[in-house]
C-alpha cells in the first residue's frame, strides 16, 4: 500500500520528520516497508525564460538560446521550432539526470557551446495523456506563472515523499489512505479529520433506475448515484498528480474518481454507461451456465452458476468485484453513467478471481473483505469529486440496497487482566483513552468497548490488550521472565505400547520404512503390471512438481522395493 504524505496529511496533522513518523507507524502495528521519492530520478531541472535568440551561425534547422534561470543567464543550443521569447520552459542544467537515466553534459553543437537542454514532457517521464497542453514532439511550455530557477518538480508532481506499507490481511481498513490515517492519527495521538463531502445534485430526480439483489449472501449491500450530461476528459492536474503520487496512470476523469475511491475509501467502485443497460434494470445475480461475457480487455469468457454478475434485464453486464464488461463501457460518446458501489463477498471474489485468472484492483481489495457500511460515503464522495472536476450533473437521490446491515459488536474488558497479561501497569483511563483513540466507543460504568464495522479483527479481550499494547508502545512494556511452570516431556502409555511393538518386531528382523503417496507412472512398467490392471486406475496430481511425482500410488510394492 502506497500513501503519499502530502494527501496523508489532508486527514491528519502530521509534523514530525519522515524518520520518526516510519518508527512509530512500524512501532504500532503499520510497518514501513520503504520511503520513495517521487521523480528521484529527475535532476537539477529548473523553470527558464527565454530572453533572446539567434541564428546558428552553421546550422539553419538550430537556435542559439539566452535563457534566464533567475541567478544568471545561459546559452542553450536548441532544434526546437515550438518556443519563442517570453516562454517559460523547463530547462536541464549542465549535469542533470531525466528519465530513463538520461545525463545532461554542457558542450558544442556545431561548434557553439550549449549549456543545458529545454525538456519536453517525455524527456521528464510523463505523456501527452498526462498533460494535455503539452506539444506533439516539442518543449513544454508552462501555462502558469513559475519563479524562475526553481525547481519544476512541484509542477509536475513530483519530489513526493511516498511511504509503502505491508499490510496484514486482517487489517482490510488500512488498505486505503484514510485507514492509514486512522492509524497515524491513534499512533501521534493526534485529531482524524475525515473528508467533508457534500454533493450538489441537480434538480432532476434519479429516474425509473430498477436495482435487484437477487443473491444477498453474495452481495450484502448495492448503492447507485446517476450523473447526466458526463463530460469524458482529462482529468484536472490536481488529481491526476495524486494518482501519479500513489503508483497510478491518469486515464480520464470517469476512470481516475473511481481509482482515487479505490485508493483513499479502499472502495471499489464501477462506473456503466446508463443509456446502454437494457430496459435500465440492473439485477446482481449469479451467472447462468454458459453465459459469456466481453471483458473491458477484449476477452470473451465463458461465466459459470458459481460466479456472481452484474445484469441487465437479459445479459450479464459485468463480473461482480472483477471486471466490467465491453458492451456498457463508458466512451467518449457516453452522455449518461451510473456510479456502482457495493459490497460483495470476499470468498466469492477470490474463487471467481482465480477461476477466471483475472486479478484486477478492485478483486484485490475485495478478497481482504472491505466493510459495506463505507459504500454510501464513499459514493457520495465520487459524486462531489464529479462537482469538483465539472464532469457532469449529479442527479438528485441515490439508490442504496441493504438488506441485512452490519451492526458494530461490543466487548467486555477487564483492565486488570490486560495489565496482568501484557506485564504493564496501564491505568483504567488511559487504556479507555487509547480505546478511544482507535474510535472504540467506551461504556467506562458496564467496562464494555463498542467496535466500529471498519475493524471486524476485533473480537474478543486478547484483541483488545494488543491494540492496547501497539498503541501504548511495545518499547514500553518492560522486559519480565517467563512465569509459566517447565514440565517434563514423556510419552503416554498408548505411545509406549507402540514402541515396544516396534522394537519386538525388529528383533524378530522386522524392517519398516516411510515412503511417499505419490509417484510415478512408470513404475507399472517397471513392476510388470498388466496394462488392464485396475491398479492403472490411479488419480492424476493436477499441478505435479513433474513426472515422477504426478501420480497417487495404487500399490507399496515400488515404494518398498526401492526403501
Amino acid at each position: 500500500m502506497k500513501v503519499p504524505m502530502s494527501w496523508l496529511k489532508e486527514y491528519v496533522d502530521i509534523d514530525v520528520d519522515i524518520k520518526t513518523y516510519i518508527d512509530k507507524m512500524t512501532l504500532s502495528g503499520s510497518k514501513v516497508e520503504r520511503v520513495e521519492e517521487t521523480g528521484e530520478e529527475i535532476t537539477k531541472v529548473v523553470a527558464g525564460k527565454i530572453v533572446a535568440e539567434d541564428k546558428h551561425p552553421d546550422a539553419d534547422r538550430l537556435r542559439v538560446l539566452s535563457v534566464d534561470i533567475g541567478e544568471k543567464t545561459l546559452q542553450i543550443v536548441t532544434a526546437a521550432t515550438n518556443v519563442a521569447i517570453g516562454d517559460v520552459v523547463p530547462v536541464a542544467l549542465d549535469g542533470a539526470t531525466l528519465a530513463n537515466d538520461l545525463k545532461i553534459k554542457k558542450g558544442k553543437l556545431r561548434g557553439v557551446e550549449s549549456n543545458g537542454m529545454l525538456c519536453s514532457v517525455e524527456e521528464l517521464g510523463f505523456t501527452q495523456e498526462q498533460f494535455t497542453d503539452a506539444p506533439e514532439n516539442g518543449i513544454y511550455i508552462f501555462n502558469t506563472p513559475m519563479e524562475l530557477g526553481s525547481s519544476v518538480k512541484p509542477y509536475f508532481g513530483l519530489g513526493e515523499q511516498v511511504v509503502e506499507y505491508e499490510i496484514t490481511s486482517n487489517r482490510a481498513d488500512c488498505f486505503g489512505i484514510l485507514g492509514i490515517a486512522r492509524e497515524a492519527a491513534a499512533t501521534f495521538d493526534m485529531k482524524f479529520k475525515y473528508p467533508e463531502i457534500s454533493v450538489k445534485e441537480a434538480p432532476e430526480n434519479i429516474g425509473n433506475l430498477e436495482i435487484n439483489i437477487q443473491n444477498t449472501e453474495l452481495c450484502s449491500r448495492y448503492a447507485a448515484r446517476i450523473i447526466k450530461d458526463i463530460k469524458v476528459k482529462p482529468s484536472p492536474k490536481w488529481l491526476q498528480d495524486k494518482l501519479i503520487s500513489a503508483g497510478l496512470r491518469p486515464i480520464n476523469n470517469i476512470v481516475d474518481i473511481t481509482n482515487f475511491m479505490l485508493i483513499e475509501f479502499s472502495q471499489p467502485m464501477h462506473a456503466f454507461d446508463y443509456d446502454k443497460l437494457i430496459d435500465k434494470q440492473i439485477n446482481v445475480r449469479t451467472a447462468k451456465n454458459g453465459e459469456t461475457l466481453t471483458t473491458l480487455l477484449g476477452d470473451t469468457i465463458e461465466l459459470d452458476e458459481t460466479m456472481l454478475v452484474i445484469a441487465d434485464k437479459t445479459k450479464p453486464i459485468a463480473i461482480a468485484g472483477v471486471m466490467g464488461g465491453e458492451d456498457t463501457k463508458v466512451t467518449e460518446e457516453t452522455k449518461n453513467i451510473i456510479f456502482e458501489c457495493a459490497n460483495f463477498d470476499a470468498t466469492s471474489i477470490r474463487h471467481t478471481s482465480k477461476k477466471l485468472g483475472i486479478m484486477s484492483d478492485s478483486s484485490k481489495k475485495y478478497v481482504k473483505g472491505i466493510d459495506p457500511n463505507i459504500v454510501t460515503d464513499a459514493l457520495e464522495r465520487a459524486a462531489q469529486l464529479i462537482n469538483m472536476t465539472d464532469s457532469g450533473a449529479v442527479l438528485k437521490g441515490t439508490i442504496d440496497i441493504y438488506p441485512n446491515k452490519r451492526k458494530p459488536i461490543t466487548i467486555s474488558y477487564d483492565y486488570e487482566w490486560i495489565n496482568k497479561f501484557l506485564g504493564t501497569n496501564i491505568s483504567k483511563l488511559q487504556m479507555e483513552e487509547i480505546f478511544t483513540r482507535l474510535e472504540f466507543i467506551v461504556d467506562s460504568t458496564n467496562n464494555n468497548v463498542t467496535i466500529p464495522t471498519f475493524r471486524p479483527d476485533i473480537t474478543m479481550d486478547a484483541d483488545l490488550a494488543e491494540e492496547v499494547a501497539r498503541i501504548y508502545g511495545y518499547d514500553k512494556i518492560p522486559v519480565t521472565l517467563e512465569r509459566a511452570r517447565p514440565t517434563i516431556g514423556g510419552k503416554s502409555n498408548t505411545q509406549k505400547i507402540v514402541s515396544r511393538i516396534k522394537e519386538a518386531l525388529r528383533m524378530c528382523g522386522v524392517c519398516g520404512a516411510y515412503t511417499y503417496t505419490i509417484e510415478s507412472p512408470k513404475v507399472f512398467d517397471k513392476l510388470n503390471i498388466s496394462s488392464e490392471s485396475t491398479l492403472r486406475d490411479v488419480f492424476q496430481i493436477q499441478n505435479p512438481l513433474g513426472e515422477d511425482f504426478s501420480i497417487l500410488r495404487t500399490t507399496t510394492i515400488n515404494s518398498m522395493l526401492t526403501a
